[in-house]
């Protein structure tokens, strides 16, 4: 047994004894023979995890989660509370092996228990997987960067693209449903939530997820859909959203975008951008000008095929860079943004 002022653990023989984590929260978990040992340190483990989640989307009350091992080897389960995951996890685990793998598994397991409606059945949730897989994967993946660093967090959301990348049947994530067993709207919702992350910064982006988690329960067995998203976040953000939400939820293709040159107007300080889009952009294309001191910032519309945009470079411009914060639906590897470099006697351009 250990004990602590707020929590305390028992750690029982046996497969169907659980360790017990109490206090404001009570955390059963289930190991089967040899492993029992490990339960008291896995409980500790997802109370953790919940005491960070709590810390930036509020509280579950009551809050009464039930972790349990089964034999073979299978994605994570949550119902109601319980967390099933597959006695390989709990080998890895106990082994110290893929460690990280782990914290991130039970981290969205755990996520399920601010954004997986309880009052709904599988069949409603037709459409809405972005939004139940979508919250719970930034959640762990965020809850990850936290205990590894930065760079698990990056690795991770490329990860995310490179899969999505992949797939070659796409279709909206409005579409997918529980039967899909499709990783998409987990990636896809992940990097929708990311890319909201650099437009409104992390604090807003969690009183986002926490005002939907409220919206979805308040709305009863209403649909969870990109309506319901642009309606909390225009509350949330103080502007419209809806192109937004449109593209990511709605929208298939992923954003492709190349410069293709740049030539002068004969106008004092402004030049002519040529792009190469493969589809007309639902929201206006952030284009960053980087000076060694300073960034500028246009933001013009821009139609499929070869647009030519005039914007304003100074002398001392260095870099042109295209939808720097990843605002739009793009799979290209995180730090491979569509750019071209000045130089004072050449430009390049990637």
């Amino acid at each position: 047994m250990w004990e602590s002022p707020e929590l305390s653990c028992i750690a029982f023989q046996r497969y169907g004894k659980p360790a017990i984590l109490a206090g404001s929260k009570l955390i059963r978990v289930y190991c089967m023979q040899p492993y029992q040992d490990h339960a008291p340190a896995i409980a500790r483990l997802a109370g953790e995890i919940v005491d960070r989640y709590e810390s930036v989307v509020g509280r579950v009350e009551p809050l009464t989660l039930n972790i349990a091992f089964a034999e073979g080897d299978f994605p994570g389960y949550f119902s109601d509370g319980l967390i099933l995951l597959s006695s390989e996890d709990l080998q890895n685990y106990a082994r110290n092996t893929n460690i990280r793998a782990f914290y991130k598994l039970l981290a969205h397991e755990i996520g399920h228990l601010w954004w997986h409606p309880a009052m709904y059945r599988l069949e409603d949730l037709v459409g809405a997987q972005w939004y139940v897989e979508g919250f719970t994967e930034y959640a762990s993946v965020w809850s990850s960067g936290e205990v590894y660093g930065v760079s698990e967090y990056e690795r991770r959301l490329d990860y995310a693209m490179e899969r999505v990348r992949n797939t070659t049947r796409l279709k909206p994530m409005s579409e997918y449903s529980y039967w899909d067993y499709s990783t998409i709207p987990y990636n896809k919702g992940f990097m929708m939530l990311d890319s909201l992350t650099r437009l409104e910064g992390e604090e807003a982006v969690f009183h986002f997820m926490r005002s939907m988690r409220d919206a979805v329960h308040d709305a009863g067995r209403d649909r969870i859909d990109a309506e319901l998203a642009i309606r909390v976040a225009n509350d949330v953000f103080g502007k419209d959203y809806s192109g937004f939400f449109d593209h990511w939820i709605r929208g298939i293709e992923p954003v492709v975008l190349r410069i293709v040159d740049l030539k002068d107007t004969g106008a004092d300080d402004m030049r002519l951008l040529t792009l190469e889009s493969n589809q007309t952009l639902p929201m206006p294309l952030e284009i960053a000008i980087k000076y060694p001191d300073d960034t500028e910032v246009v933001t013009p519309s821009v139609k499929a095929g070869r647009p030519e945009i005039a914007v304003p470079v100074r002398p001392g411009a260095s870099v042109i860079e295209l939808d720097p914060r990843r605002t739009l639906f793009r799979t290209e590897p995180l730090l491979q943004n569509p750019s071209m470099t000045l130089e004072p006697s050449a430009q390049t351009m990637r």
